[in-house]
């Protein structure tokens, strides 16, 4: 391993972690802690320090400082970790240890130290490896003990929250003021180009596969909105892990020689912790590790889950069915567990590439790169990763975690569909529809997407009919689609004559193909081509 010189920082850091430990007449060895690939958002550093035959086994973890940090929230992500470990921590102990909890949630290193300054952010834990911890190998699908014994860790945090938040609401909203912040501050926009990026990755995966990629299309443009709902963050809320990949998880085995069940976990880096539905946890480390014959057993490992959960919850004197009832778990997988498949996407192709292809975040230079572009790779072996990704979707879609939104159309709409079909040939044919724009695409109306097949033959539709609620005594929803209707089939109709009497060589007429309306009041509606299927974005 290739040593390290500490900064003069953590330097006096660790002299006082001696001084404070009894070490008199020490050395300190500092060494490389882990390898490229191991640690996203850190540089890690095994400490030794030394006084005869007594020995201190630390891990520096430190901030990058180069360019890195103008593209990442690296302050901000060490600042959350420290507040974990000194504030959030602290009271989950006192918590426990007042109601004598007999199986508390205790499951992350000892703290030593911190340095909050910045771009000299550091925390100094105790070295896990020393004490017989080891990461799992993250090429490999985790087996079901480990699995289960990481899902009963994260249920015994999450009703340290639920719990405090029931007994101590005060003290609770205390401690999590200033965890309801992501540390990522991105918008919208930038999210969608993020998500873009990586669902571009997996649709190759299906390019021979129509029907998964038009599910994929969907659950795509719904997933910027989906991250941005706030009506999805409102109650059941907990302290999350919110990084749930297996480099940061150890485990301990009783039996050194076997390593495939786990006798202790311990959960480590809480740079993005945050105030989350207890699902996201779930989800992202469920999704992420468990192999195909696991996922399908998804419901027996969430009663697991709740089972633990529930126990804890009836130490802290709490009714689980009044708290945090299994209905209630099954309604935040359901919201949540979408944006986790999304997860997995990216992180899986972190687990499986190799440590020399790993993106480098702890380099002083990145070549101007953007994060997209950092993680815009293949892992050499392809095959595994897109068996992985093809596993993960369709359960995914089987499951109902990846959906299409269905919508059902009013006996008019319909009548209207029927007709085209007719018109154009459609005989024994059959309409599926389905939501196409997500909330802020579009204010005077309701976009649903419509297909119809007869056979090969196939016509995408879009229609867009008038909102009938209150906000109709606000906005002139009636006017306004009258105006279209009359747009599209009468000045349309006379520009389109008036330029081809004159032989336009190139006429306006780039707007969509009309081919029904309505313009009854309360039932107002336009039936288009999808210019989506012929690429228009």
């Amino acid at each position: 391993m290739t040593s390290v010189e500490l900064s003069a920082e953590q330097s006096q850091l660790i002299k006082k972690i001696a001084s404070d430990n009894d070490f008199t007449d020490h050395q300190v060895k500092n060494i490389t802690g882990s390898a490229k690939g191991d640690n996203y958002f850190g540089k890690i550093t095994s400490v030794t320090i030394e006084d005869g035959n007594k020995k201190l086994e630390l891990i520096l973890k430190s901030a990058p400082v180069g360019e890195i940090r103008k593209r990442m929230p690296l302050h901000k992500a060490y600042l959350r970790e420290i507040f974990v470990y000194e504030q959030v921590f602290a009271e989950f102990k006192k918590f426990q240890e007042e109601y004598r909890l007999s199986e508390p949630f205790q499951s992350y290193p000892k703290l030593y130290a911190t340095c909050d300054t910045e771009f000299s952010e550091c925390l100094v834990m105790e070295n896990l490896r020393e004490s017989g911890y080891k990461l799992w190998n993250r090429k490999q699908p985790m087996n079901p003990e480990h699995i289960s014994a990481v899902l009963k860790e994260y249920a015994k945090l999450h009703a340290v929250s639920l719990a405090m938040a029931e007994r101590k609401p005060e003290d609770f909203r205390k401690l999590v003021k200033v965890m309801k912040e992501y540390i990522w501050d991105t918008n919208k926009e930038q999210k969608a180009m993020f998500v873009n990026s990586v669902m571009v990755k997996v649709m190759d995966i299906f390019e021979n596969d129509a029907e998964t990629t038009r599910v994929l299309k969907a659950f795509e443009k719904r997933l910027p909105d989906l991250f941005f709902d706030p009506s999805s963050e409102s109650e059941n809320l907990v302290i999350e892990h919110g990084d749930c990949w297996c480099n940061n998880l150890m485990f301990e085995y009783k039996n050194q020689d076997n390593s495939s069940v786990p006798s202790s976990v311990r959960i480590i880096d809480w740079q993005l912790s945050r105030l989350s539905s207890p699902a996201m946890d779930l989800s992202y480390f469920f999704l992420v590790h468990s192999p195909k014959e696991i996922l399908y057993d998804y419901e027996n490992y969430l009663k697991l889950y709740h089972d633990t959960l529930s126990k804890n919850l009836r130490e802290f004197s709490c009714d689980p069915e009044k708290v945090f009832p299994y209905s209630v778990l099954l309604e935040h997988w359901n919201k949540k567990a979408c944006l986790s498949v999304y997860t997995a996407f990216s992180i899986l192709k972190l687990l499986l590439c190799d440590s020399e292809d790993a993106p480098d975040f702890n380099e002083g230079d990145v070549g101007g790169k953007n994060l997209m572009d950092i993680l815009s790779f293949t892992p050499k072996d392809g095959d595994v990763y897109s068996t992985r990704i093809r596993d993960l979707v369709e359960f995914s879609i089987k499951t109902g975690i990846v959906r299409i939104t269905t919508v059902e159309l009013s006996a008019g709409q319909s009548q209207l569909i029927e007709k085209i079909a007719s018109d154009n040939d459609f005989t024994d044919h059959q309409a599926t529809t389905t939501t196409e724009s997500v909330r802020g695409d579009n204010y005077m109306g309701k976009i649903t997407t419509v297909t119809e097949e007869d056979g090969n033959k196939k016509m995408g539709l879009i229609l867009r009919s008038a909102h009938v609620a209150k906000i109709r005594k606000q906005m002139s929803i009636h006017k306004v689609h009258l105006r279209e209707i009359f747009l599209y089939e009468e000045d349309f109709a006379k520009f389109k004559e008036f330029q081809e009497e004159y032989r336009i060589s190139k006429p306006f007429q780039k707007y969509a193909k009309l081919y029904a309306t309505s313009d009854v009041e309360r039932r107002e509606c336009l039936v288009m081509e999808n210019t989506r299927e012929s690429d228009h974005k």
